[in-house]
């Protein structure tokens, strides 16, 4: 139930309702239990007007269960910060995860056929709505006779 003032939070000039439950929620992100963390990451990950910086903190978890649904859903996590998560993942599941969000933008692909993370391309060329250049492609079909997981991938491509 306190995820869902997350809005309320993030209002620009937030009153006594809103200081309160910004406090309680960055309570609950810094909670070491896990469950904790998790519940509060689904019930904020689809919420479009979410505080910033808890969706940030939250995709930052080195749990899974906890940055997944921030990292596959939120739209909180603008093009900026995804190639910022991309650049200097805190995870080795981070990549993997943002490759296979909707609609990805094609510096963010770009940064993702760049980093070299093998399941993390796999999952990006399996990503029917991902945006990837052509010259990206190229390079990944060159760079694929090692690759078995992205071949299947790039001849659907």
């Amino acid at each position: 139930r306190v995820g869902q003032q997350a809005p309320v939070a993030a209002k620009p000039a937030p009153d006594r309702r809103a200081r309160m439950t910004g406090a309680i929620l960055q309570k609950l992100v810094a909670d070491a239990a896990v469950q904790v963390r998790a519940a509060l990451s689904d019930a904020v990950a689809g919420l479009p007007d979410a505080p910033r910086e808890l969706i940030l903190r939250l995709a930052r978890d080195t749990e899974l269960a906890v940055a997944a649904p921030v990292l596959r859903l939120s739209p909180v996590l603008d093009e900026a910060a995804l190639l910022a998560l991309v650049e200097a993942p805190t995870a080795g599941f981070t990549r993997r995860l943002i490759a296979g969000r909707a609609h990805l933008t094609a510096p963010v692909s770009e940064a993702i056929a760049a980093s070299a993370d093998s399941p993390a391309i796999a999952e990006l060329l399996r990503n029917d709505s991902a945006a990837i250049r052509e010259a990206t492609l190229d390079r990944l079909v060159e760079g694929s006779t090692d690759e078995t997981a992205w071949q299947a991938a790039l001849a659907r491509r």
